[in-house]
């Protein structure tokens, strides 16, 4: 990362080169649920603790909640779906059958067809 131009207090430019790299990396086995540090040859990296040697294991996620619907809020939200489809699909039909009556004529079948459909 460089940065050249910037103003140190007395007003003057001063130019800031900082190397920023990261030589070890957290790695999930693709075959299991396994995570482990890899290092690279010939670089070290200096852990938060002050240490080069990587921790032990990475600790796992504690506590974490993906804020998913239950099973049996998912099935109730399913069986209302159904229920609202065979109510849309119960009332195409009906608007269908009763077009040429004077009370769905007035209501215009197209546009009971577009409320049914949503």
């Amino acid at each position: 990362y460089n940065s050249i131009g910037v103003l140190d207090e007395t007003g003057e430019s001063i130019s800031i080169e900082l190397e920023l790299t990261s030589h070890t990396t957290a790695v999930a086995d693709s075959e299991s649920s396994d995570i482990s540090w890899v290092n690279f040859p010939g670089k070290a990296y200096r852990y938060a603790d002050g240490s080069t040697e990587p921790p032990l294991t990475i600790p796992p996620k504690i506590g974490e909640n993906l804020n998913q619907i239950n099973s049996g809020q998912r099935i109730a939200v399913y069986m209302m779906m159904a229920l609202i489809f065979i109510f849309s699909i119960g009332f195409t039909v009906w608007t269908y059958w009763n077009r040429k009556t004077p009370i769905v004529r007035a209501s215009q079948p197209f546009f009971l067809y577009m409320i049914c459909i949503g």
